[in-house]
């Protein structure tokens, strides 16, 4: 709405830039501090099954694609074929009605020869591990990953600014008491003054 605003009035006349722009912003700043209070209310409630959640992350092939870059870097395939074989692995799953956690290197090595031409397999143990979410997640131990250590780290570098902004915001407030008690203070002398005056 800003945006319109700001394209369809001329900048000769800024009054009408001001009066029409600003409402949207209010409303739009309204609607995020709803909506992050609503968030708050929702982390502060949030009971998490664990269990059930690690089942959901491992139904579906949310880690394909890890399939895909072991087969890049451990057996040697390009990454265009890598991606094909596995495409296709994931396909034949949905129609034979299995999960990630239903695969096997022999459908793999299986669905690469019709694929590629050629066959190739990892071994089973790492396999599964390529194919398992908490693997998957814990070996993205990099800046801004989703590891474990990675995001605890990063809560508590969160945390510490978030403590950091809290005093700041504190001291604002503190200023604006002062000012507002000293903007009092004038407003009550000019009346004084003028009583006087008037008396």
């Amino acid at each position: 709405s800003v945006l319109a605003v700001l394209k369809g009035i001329p900048f000769t006349h800024t009054r009408d830039t001001g009066k029409e722009a600003f409402p949207p912003v209010f409303t739009a700043l309204d609607q995020a501090e709803a909506s992050v209070e609503l968030l708050a209310g929702v982390l502060n409630t949030l009971n998490i099954n664990t269990a059930r959640a690690e089942q959901a992350a491992g139904a579906g092939f949310s880690t394909a694609t890890d399939l895909a870059d072991a087969l890049g870097r451990e057996v040697g395939l390009s990454f265009r074929d890598a991606h094909q074989v596995v495409s296709v692995l994931v396909r034949r799953a949905i129609e034979l009605g299995l999960d990630a956690a239903h695969l096997t290197p022999d459908l793999l090595e299986q669905v690469a020869v019709e694929t590629i031409g050629m066959a190739l397999s990892l071994p089973e143990d790492r396999f599964r591990q390529v194919l398992d979410p908490r693997s998957t997640v814990e070996a993205r131990s990099v800046v801004g990953g989703p590891a474990p250590d990675e995001v605890r780290r990063m809560l508590g570098d969160r945390r510490r600014v978030l403590e950091a902004e809290r005093q700041r915001l504190e001291g604002r407030r503190e200023l604006l008491q002062v000012a507002s008690t000293n903007l009092d203070d004038a407003i009550n002398r000019i009346r004084g003054t003028a009583r006087e005056a008037d008396a």
